[in-house]
């Protein structure tokens, strides 16, 4: 049995890493829904490529996501959610937090079809003293280790790619790799990307 086209959810498209993801995606053949409260942009990028790439803006990602995916969504076929969100508002732990609990509540039949995955990306501050941005990278990794084990059962994957603030392209090779045939087998993880000596 073919599998079905992949489906891809981007929330926060309009980062410069959603911008790449979303047209990689489409390239590779998948229907992209780009997610962001960005309207101009996400026209721009829906343009791009009108028939790959669905452009949904939301004005308060956090407060609306769920009530508009929860019933739309369903157990639809869905190959990966990858949440940039913490890209977008890297200063608000409790509210990231917050969105993985929307992202699951919305999400969780369809990446359960298809054995899919979450995938977050966050920031890795330079300073080791920033410690609010330490703070969201510590907090996303270790609900998305929880939500992993949790998920593993129904053999979703759940991960967190870490990246430097400059240099957040560096996760565009991990997100195709991680959607593919073999990234399919990678079991639920923490990745550095660009990592700092010591």
């Amino acid at each position: 049995m073919t599998r079905p086209d992949p489906v891809i959810i981007i929330l926060a498209a309009c980062q410069p890493l959603g911008l790449a993801a979303a047209n990689a995606f489409a390239s590779q053949g998948a229907r992209v829904i780009a997610i962001d409260d960005n309207p101009t942009a996400l026209a721009t990028l829906a343009a791009t490529n009108p028939e790959a790439i669905e452009a949904l803006a939301i004005e308060d990602l956090q407060r609306q996501l769920v009530p508009m995916l929860q019933n739309a969504w369903g157990s639809s076929h869905l190959d990966m959610v990858i949440n940039l969100s913490p890209l977008a508002n890297p200063r608000d732990i409790s509210g990231q937090m917050h969105m993985l609990s929307a992202i699951l509540r919305t999400t969780v039949r369809g990446l359960v079809t298809a054995r899919g995955a979450l995938v977050s990306v966050v920031v890795r501050p330079k300073d080791r003293l920033a410690l609010v941005g330490q703070g969201m990278q510590a907090a996303v990794q270790s609900a998305s280790a929880g939500l992993g084990v949790e998920l593993a059962k129904n053999q979703v994957r759940v991960h967190c790619v870490a990246v430097p603030k400059e240099d957040s392209l560096l996760a565009l090779e991990t997100l195709l790799f991680l959607a593919s045939e073999a990234g399919r087998r990678v079991h639920s993880t923490a990745l550095d990307l660009g990592g700092q000596a010591g």
